[in-house]
Parts: C-alpha cells; sequence; structure tokens
C-alpha cells in the first residue's frame, strides 16, 4: 500500500516506510491479527527491576518496630521517586522491596539505559537516608530486558496488569543473587544501554527456574556527561534525509549563518545513526562536531544540556571544562569586566568549581 506521507509503496508485512520512515496504517490482513493480539495480551520490550532492602529481618530484630517503619518507608519513598523521575512504572511493593518496570505502559527508546541509571539513583539515595546514629542502608538490585506479555489478569476481581516474560525472572533472581550494595544486569540490558553503563563481568551463573547459564555484568557506574560512541552499522537508505542536511552544512559554510534541524521519528527508526553519517561532512567542511543528550529525566539538573555541552567541546581539546573556558576568555579580545562577568556564568556550568575563583 502506498505511504500517506510520500506515497512511496512498501510490501504488505511493512510497518514503517522503506523511503521516508512513517509508520504505515495496517492492511486489512493485519488488523484481525491485531486485534487477537490486544485480547492475548500486548507485547512489550521492557527492562525489570527489582531492589530489595538488605537487613530487613535484622532490623527488625534489633531495633524499634517504629523505627524499622520510619526507615523502610523512607527507603521505599527513595526508590519509588527514582522509578518516577525515569520514566519508569512502580508496578508494586513486595514488603521491603520494590518492582519496577521500563517501557510498560510507556515506552521509550533507552529504557534499559534508564533502568540502570535508576538503579544506580537507587544505590546512591541510600546513605542519603540515614539519621544521626542510624547504620546505612543498603539494597539488592537485579536488572534484565525481554519481551514480555502484559495484560489484565484473568483472575475474578483483579483489576492489576501481569507482565510475564523471562526478563521478569531473571531480574528477580539476580536480585537475590546480588550482594549488600550490588547491583547485577544481563547482558541484554549492557547491550540495549548504547554504551552508556560501565558493569563489570560477573561470569555465567545458573538462575533457579531458568534453562541454562546466562551472562551476569555488575554495574558500576554510567558515562555521565561523557559522550558514548556513536552508532555503528551500515546506514541503508534515507537519501532524502540525508542530502537535505548536508544542504544545510554546505549553507552554513558558504554564508557563515547557522541552521536548525529538527530530526523527528518514532523510537528505533535510526534518528541518531542518520546524523551519526554527516559528523565526516561537517569536520570536512571545517565545522566541529558536538554530540549533546538533552534528556528527560536530567529535568533535575540545573544547567545539565550547557554543562554536557561545554565538557563535550573541551573533551575535544584532551582537557576539562573550566580550563579550556579560561583558554577561550583570557584573550586581548575579551576586556577584563566582561571576562569576569562571562566567567560567573561559566562557573555556573563548567564541572571545575574552581573555576569561580578567578582574579583579574
Amino acid at each position: 500500500m502506498p505511504c500517506p506521507a510520500c506515497g512511496a509503496r512498501s510490501a504488505a508485512s511493512a510497518q514503517f516506510c522503506a523511503r521516508c520512515g512513517s509508520r504505515l496504517p495496517p492492511t486489512d490482513h493485519q488488523r484481525p491479527r491485531a486485534r487477537a493480539a490486544a485480547a492475548k495480551g500486548d507485547r512489550r520490550v521492557v527492562s525489570a527491576l527489582f531492589a530489595d532492602l538488605v537487613d530487613y529481618v535484622r532490623m527488625l530484630a534489633e531495633l524499634d518496630a517504629e523505627d524499622v517503619k520510619r526507615r523502610v518507608d523512607a527507603a521505599l519513598a527513595a526508590m519509588d521517586a527514582a522509578v518516577f523521575r525515569f520514566g519508569g512504572t512502580r508496578e508494586k511493593f513486595i514488603g521491603d522491596a520494590i518492582f519496577a518496570v521500563f517501557g510498560y505502559p510507556k515506552a521509550h527508546d533507552d529504557d534499559a539505559l534508564r533502568a540502570g541509571l535508576c538503579a544506580l539513583s537507587i544505590r546512591a539515595s541510600m546513605a542519603e537516608l540515614a539519621g544521626p546514629g542510624d547504620e546505612p542502608l543498603a539494597v539488592r538490585i537485579g536488572v534484565a530486558t525481554g519481551e514480555v506479555v502484559a495484560a489484565p489478569r484473568d483472575v475474578p476481581g483483579a483489576s492489576e496488569v501481569s507482565l510475564t516474560g523471562p526478563a521478569v525472572v531473571i531480574a528477580a533472581r539476580m536480585q537475590g543473587l546480588a550482594g549488600p550494595g550490588e547491583i547485577l544486569i544481563d547482558e541484554t540490558t549492557l547491550r540495549a544501554s548504547r554504551g552508556r553503563l560501565v558493569a563489570d563481568g560477573r561470569g555465567t551463573r545458573t538462575l533457579r527456574g531458568h534453562p541454562g547459564e546466562i551472562p551476569v555484568f555488575a554495574l558500576r557506574s554510567d558515562l555521565g556527561l561523557q559522550r558514548a560512541a556513536p552508532p555503528g552499522g551500515q546506514l541503508i537508505g534515507r537519501e532524502h534525509e540525508r542530502s537535505r542536511l548536508r544542504a544545510l552544512i554546505t549553507a552554513t559554510h558558504s554564508t557563515g549563518i547557522g541552521r536548525v534541524a529538527v530530526v523527528i521519528g518514532d523510537a528505533g527508526i535510526g534518528k541518531s545513526r542518520l546524523l551519526a553519517d554527516l559528523e565526516t561532512d561537517a569536520r570536512g567542511a571545517g565545522f566541529r562536531w558536538t554530540v549533546v543528550e538533552n534528556v528527560s529525566y536530567g529535568t533535575g539538573e540545573p544547567y545539565r544540556f550547557a554543562r554536557a555541552f561545554a565538557q563535550a567541546i573541551a573533551d575535544e581539546e584532551g582537557t576539562d571544562s573550566g580550563t579550556f573556558a579560561r583558554k577561550l576568555l583570557f584573550t586581548d579580545d575579551i576586556p577584563p569586566d566582561q571576562a569576569r562577568y562571562l566567567a560567573g556564568a561559566i562557573a555556573a556550568i563548567a564541572r571545575e568549581a574552581a573555576f569561580s575563583g578567578w582574579e583579574e
């Protein structure tokens, strides 16, 4: 059938246009299958996260029940806040643990990364909850990614949605394997994070109830504001889009006037790969090429985009943002009073806080 956006014809089974990438309406033979799938459940690729407090039973034995409740409630609230911040859904609290899912009901193109960042945030938040004289809390976390079926429970009186798939079981089992303060993730989660999660291999493990052994990784950190590796693989098609973007580069180079391009498309359609293909053209024309992600879950970090942009430019110079800012400001072209004014602004976004102490 023809694409409603560009008119190109695609295969009857295609869901996206081969020329422009627009989503195609379902064909007549696809509609019955879609209705049947809805009745059986919604298939989704999700990242499941289980986080469990360490030594809950011991705390009950050694501390007053009210103190235990206060600390557990604070920990669960912090876990829930982290899930919300990174766009996940808290499925349920299970005693002193939380089960969350990223990718349902709302999906993102980086749900595995969001789940990893959420796990890191939960672990970091535990240290902040300890009051005077309190023993620091610790968590065990497991994260796994894979396909699940989301459907209402076929039980009289039940209204919740069940998530059925190996990823849920694997995440729960890895949470049980994790040591205090440890985050264990599966290989699929690590691959789907697009190189932004830093993890150490823990070999292969046999999980109860799961056939065969699976590779297990201990999550250490994320890349933060550092630039991840660009998407790889050969770019096929997109000639129209590439020609339009290259024309902007050419026009900017010839006129000295900047241009803005907005690339919009469904998650996973290849927007990042398309833009990565332009780097050679931009650098060939004498431009620098800087990639900065302005993510929705970064709203709680003031100046995140500006800080990432400043650091990305400094990384190309092999230095930090504060040192690079000094190099730009301390020239005869900028009057000292203006340099001091700009220094204050840059100090707010630069990673090197000592930059604010600059003196003439």
